[in-house]
């Protein structure tokens, strides 16, 4: 269900509410016993049942076009609000670091905040060609109580409260891009993503530090020497730096 109300030709406010649901995946279903964790992606063996998961989201916001300079900039602001209902997560459990089943959690949310700009050259003139921000906020928590298997954990305890922050998921994430041109067949693009820290997979009860944010620069040339040949070289991590080791794996 959605509302659209238009403030003047280039801009408008939105409302949208949408309501959704999902089936347990095969995957899910087959590692879902707690007495026999799997090892993924490993073949699996049991496949107790698992209750569908319920979504219910709002989210609002404005969006527009706006002429700056040169360039044309599409822009917009939403904020959201999610719930999912019998969310299903993945517990570490059994002897290997990777090991664990799927189980019914509760109830999860998510509140956010997603911010872009997308600019572009209508004349596609040297020098700047377009360019482009987008950030977001992400507040992702836990909305049940729960006591999860913690065998792994160096407290030795995983006693999960409603508000702990879900693992893996960075509150602040960063995109931006802007595109160059050096001659009319020749361009040069500079790209960077971030993000900030997360707790690990295992450490749902937020116990331990999150791991370090992290920032990854990328550049990359095109060459276009006829309208249907294009040639281009491309350096990712420019700065050698990647996001750290613990943000990829679990306790």
């Amino acid at each position: 269900i959605g509302l659209v109300r238009e403030l003047t030709n280039d801009s408008s406010l939105l409302l949208n509410y949408r309501e959704a649901s999902r089936a347990p995946s095969p995957v899910e279903l087959a590692c879902a016993d707690p007495s026999a964790p799997c090892r993924l992606p490993n073949a699996f063996v049991a496949d107790p049942p698992l209750e569908q998961v319920i979504t219910r989201a709002l989210e609002t916001g404005a969006r527009g076009v706006t002429k700056f300079n040169k360039f044309f900039v599409n822009w917009s602001s939403i904020g959201y609000l999610m719930k999912n209902y019998e969310d299903i997560i993945f517990v570490s459990s059994g002897t290997g670091l990777s090991s664990g089943y799927f189980k019914n959690f509760g109830e999860t949310q998510r509140l956010g905040i997603d911010f872009s700009l997308n600019g572009f050259d209508k004349d596609k003139s040297n020098g700047i060609k377009d360019f482009s921000l987008n950030y977001s906020y992400m507040k992702a928590t836990f909305q049940s109580s729960h006591t999860l298997p913690a065998a792994n954990h160096p407290n030795s305890v995983n006693d999960v409260e409603a508000g702990d922050i879900i693992p893996g998921m960075p509150q602040h994430k960063l995109n931006a891009n802007i595109t160059y041109g050096i001659l009319d067949n020749l361009d040069l693009s500079a790209g960077l993503t971030a993000a900030s820290g997360v707790f690990l997979r295992g450490d749902e009860s937020n116990q331990l530090k999150k791991t370090s944010p992290y920032t990854v620069f990328n550049l990359q040339t095109n060459y276009s020497p006829k309208k249907n040949i294009s040639l281009f070289a491309r350096i990712e991590n420019l700065l050698n730096r990647y996001e750290p080791k613990g943000a990829i794996r679990n306790l």
